[in-house]
């Protein structure tokens, strides 16, 4: 997909017992990929890991005092605020769409998370029609996928807990908060 990104939405079918990833672009080419369990099983980790790039900066991370309650906190906050600014009430845009790649959706079988020297991430799905799809996600991206995600195989009840960080933390009162 060499185009800019128009739109992604994301919904569960329950008939197939996948998630239906489509993705848009400005000259209203579109992709519809299957995710399967399995598939979201191995890609949630790194997109996690994305997440945490993304959240916390490197001497943050490498500080002593940054506990693994601390980087859960930032990421809630973090994933909350992109979340914030998100629109995700609109349907997928129907107008014009042109799917080059195939009629039908095609089947996720791999992907790979490369960080972005922009910030972001850079998701490439592999299809079974041996085709590559390629998001360049930036970091409001990023969480609006995760968040997609976590509330559909909530749905779907695939038995998954996915969440971005821990919205329960807190940051400790009278102490200075990491960002």
């Amino acid at each position: 997909m060499s185009n800019a990104l128009h739109q992604m939405t994301m919904s569960y079918s329950p008939t197939e017992d996948r998630l239906l990833l489509r993705v848009s672009t400005t000259a209203h080419d579109e992709h519809q990929i299957w995710l399967t369990r399995r598939f979201i099983k191995v890609l949630w980790p790194a997109l996690i890991k994305g997440v945490e790039k993304q959240s916390l900066p490197p001497e943050t991370v490498a500080a002593p005092t940054t506990t693994p309650q601390v980087k859960r906190a930032v990421m809630a906050m973090q994933h909350n605020d992109a979340l914030q600014k998100t629109d995700m009430t609109q349907k997928h845009d129907e107008e014009k769409v042109n799917k080059p790649s195939t009629d039908k959706p095609m089947l996720a079988t791999g992907g790979q998370c490369v960080p972005l020297n922009t910030g972001g991430m850079r998701l490439n799905l592999k299809t079974a029609e041996n085709l590559q799809v390629g998001l360049n996600l930036n970091e409001q991206l990023l969480h609006a996928f995760c968040h997609q995600v976590s509330s559909l195989t909530q749905k779907a009840e695939w038995d998954l807990t996915y969440t971005v960080g821990d919205a329960n933390v807190q940051a400790p009162v009278g102490e200075q908060a990491v960002h």
